[in-house]
């Protein structure tokens, strides 16, 4: 459901995407959720005050998030793998 595109990116697969209920075109905001996780949920649902980082689901179904962005909001991979877990209009992932 995670893996790292070949720039490094974090790529989150169009199954976890579809199953949080997010389509191609939506725009949805990366907070922190904790020291090693952060959320992708839907950008209108993130006040502009927090801070966040906002993507647009692509076309192909995915979301591809910078690792460096993922750093500036905080969040640190302790582990070699990550894991993800999506739910309604919510996707957190755990490195």
């Amino acid at each position: 459901m995670i893996s790292l595109d070949t720039s490094g990116d974090i790529r989150i697969s169009r199954q976890a995407v579809r199953n949080a209920g997010f389509r191609p075109g939506n725009k949805v905001a990366v907070t922190r959720s904790g020291e090693n996780s952060f959320t992708i949920s839907s950008a209108s649902r993130v006040s502009k005050n927090t801070e966040s980082a906002r993507y647009t689901v692509e076309k192909d179904g995915r979301i591809r998030v910078n690792r460096n962005v993922v750093s500036s909001l905080g969040v640190r991979s302790r582990r070699k793998t990550m894991s993800c877990q999506a739910e309604s209009r919510r996707i957190t992932v755990s490195m």
